[in-house]
């Protein structure tokens, strides 16, 4: 076995620290110094969703290690004046980025992010994600950094966008992922996400304008394609045979069910072909039959609306709504202890990696607040991490909590007041009010992590999603809970 030894190059970038290749999960430890400041925990934060977004759906996860070095590819933040020990870093004058080896093993790099104060740390982390770094060599130094515009709601790179015509050619990396070819046909899969908050309730579903090219069949209805959605039939074509051009194209509309589609989508387009003149002892190519999706075949996304009642952690775990909604996280703060411990760092990263991956764009307008400065995070919608008992924040939020944890017990508002607000929607039902005493006490050892949602206590209709859990070394769990789409 032999490793490949890189050369110190920022030009190589993202990789080698970008190792989740062939749907492997992404594991990127960062590195800071034993207390990082909130500023410096921003930083990393935007780093993290822009790692996550090149993850996407492989997911990221991102050790945290205050004054200490992993034993592999690794990111350390850092400033002239808070820097991880153990670690010779230049002092700049600049926002710098750097690539250097891992003493003592230099097959793996460290990406270091420096600058001055934290001001500059963070202008050279925005040089990164927005690509506007010259980046070769060990060493750059970050000039300016010019913020694009703030983004509009729902246009993140990721998602479909609603309201038009989208063309299956926009969904793909490639048109060759729409081709097909061989005596044994594999299905051809096109991702689609859609905004979390899509609303089609009185819409008939998606139309869909399918155009297919093919290998023409002996004789009419021997070929068909069948479609489906998230593994659910929608509906089977029979191909006619080739015109007398020779050719073989086929045009065929159908409507995919509203009840089939969520946030995260996949249509499956599975061609049945049988081989050409089966049965004749002849030599044959070995090439099989061939298909292809025309890429300006187009979905009409136009009936598709965006309306959803909270909480429903759903729709967060799923599409990473509300905050999702801006891809640049201009309406995201993170709420963190005013020191906090690498675990709850560790799980804002990786919840910030996720929303990354959803959105497949950097967060560069995140904004991150101590506990102590929450009253600043008016009519934005709020990602509180925390661990312990003793969280002065979540006391002062009281019976606004759905659940509080504290050691050796447990406590849960009912169930009662979500499942009445949709009989309020689909049936008239009159609002029922549930008590704010209705909570169940249970008694209970051992670690438990949580994660809730509720209203923002201090913006009616802002959100709040609290990852919670009763000590630090439980708290990651929750954040993982999030890269399982089970």
């Amino acid at each position: 076995t032999r490793r490949l030894v890189l050369r110190n190059d920022l030009a190589l970038l993202p990789a080698p620290f970008f190792d989740a290749r062939d749907g492997r999960r992404l594991e990127l430890p960062f590195v800071f110094a034993r207390q990082p400041s909130l500023a410096t925990v921003k930083s990393a934060g935007v780093l993290a969703s822009w790692f996550g977004a090149l993850a996407s759906y492989r997911g990221a996860r991102f050790p945290v290690h205050y004054d200490s070095l992993p034993k592999r590819h690794a990111v350390v933040l850092a400033t002239n004046t808070e820097r991880p020990a153990g670690l010779a870093l230049p002092q700049v004058q600049a926002p710098t980025l750097m690539v250097m080896s891992l003493p003592g093993d230099p097959a793996s790099k460290l990406l270091l992010v420096l600058g001055k104060d934290a001001a500059q740390l963070e202008q050279a982390v925005l040089a990164l994600v927005l690509g506007q770094a010259t980046l070769g060599g060990e060493r750059a130094e970050v000039k300016a950094v010019q913020l694009p515009p703030a983004r509009a709601a729902y246009d993140a790179p990721a998602m479909a966008k609603t309201g038009g015509l989208l063309r299956l050619g926009e969904l793909v990396p490639d048109p060759a992922a729409l081709q097909v070819r061989g005596t044994q046909i594999f299905p051809i899969r096109v991702n689609l996400r859609l905004p979390a908050d899509i609303f089609t309730w009185e819409a008939k579903g998606m139309p869909m304008d399918l155009r297919m090219r093919y290998t023409p069949p002996r004789e009419s209805g021997q070929s068909t394609l069948a479609v489906q959605v998230n593994d659910r039939y929608v509906t089977t074509f029979r191909l006619p045979a080739a015109t007398a051009t020779g050719t073989a194209l086929a045009t065929r509309n159908l409507t995919v069910p509203a009840y089939q589609l969520g946030s995260s989508n996949q249509l499956q387009f599975s061609f049945d072909m049988p081989e050409l003149d089966a049965g004749k002892c002849r030599p044959t190519t070995g090439s099989g039959a061939q298909a292809a999706i025309d890429p300006d075949s187009t979905l009409d996304l136009s009936g598709i609306e965006h309306y959803t009642t909270l909480p429903n952690l759903a729709i967060y775990a799923n599409g990473g709504f509300p905050f999702s909604k801006y891809a640049d996280l201009a309406q995201t703060v993170l709420v963190l202890p005013d020191t906090p411990q690498a675990a709850e760092v560790q799980t804002a990263l990786v919840a910030l990696g996720q929303l990354g991956a959803t959105t497949g764009a950097a967060g560069t307008r995140l904004t991150v607040l101590p506990t102590s400065g929450v009253q600043q995070a008016t009519d934005r919608d709020l990602l509180v991490v925390a661990a312990g008992a003793d969280i002065p924040l979540l006391k002062a939020w009281g019976q606004t909590l759905p659940a509080r944890l504290e050691v050796g017990q447990r406590a849960a508002s009912t169930l009662g007041r979500l499942t009445d607000a949709g009989a309020e929607w689909f049936s008239g039902a009159a609002p029922h009010v549930v008590p704010r005493e209705g909570w169940t006490e249970l008694q209970a050892r051992g670690p438990l992590a949580a994660i809730s949602g509720f209203e923002s206590p201090l913006t009616a209709g802002r959100s709040v999603v609290l990852l919670n859990a009763t000590e630090p070394e439980a708290l990651p769990a929750a954040a993982e809970l999030l890269l399982d789409a089970g």
